[in-house]
């Protein structure tokens, strides 16, 4: 995929997760890719603060969830 994630990627991410409240495995699922790829993308957009990861609070066992939300500059990157 390069350094860079390309922008067609992160609009992609940011219409997928913008309505609901997705976890990296359900963006993994609803995009059809790697988990690294996934990670990777919401790592830069991340650092760019287009998204923010929130880490879901569980009272059962497992690891928790990390939800994935679109920041107020990722939902204008969507205009």
């Amino acid at each position: 995929m390069g350094n860079k994630m390309s922008i067609q990627m992160k609009a992609e991410l940011l219409r997928t997760i913008n309505p609901n409240l997705l976890g990296i495995r359900d963006i993994v699922k609803e995009l059809r890719t790697r988990p690294k790829n996934i990670i990777s993308l919401v790592n830069e957009m991340e650092d760019e603060g287009l998204v923010r990861k929130v880490i879901e609070k569980k009272k059962t066992k497992g690891r928790p969830k990390t939800i994935v939300l679109a920041t107020s500059l990722g939902r204008d990157f969507l205009k």
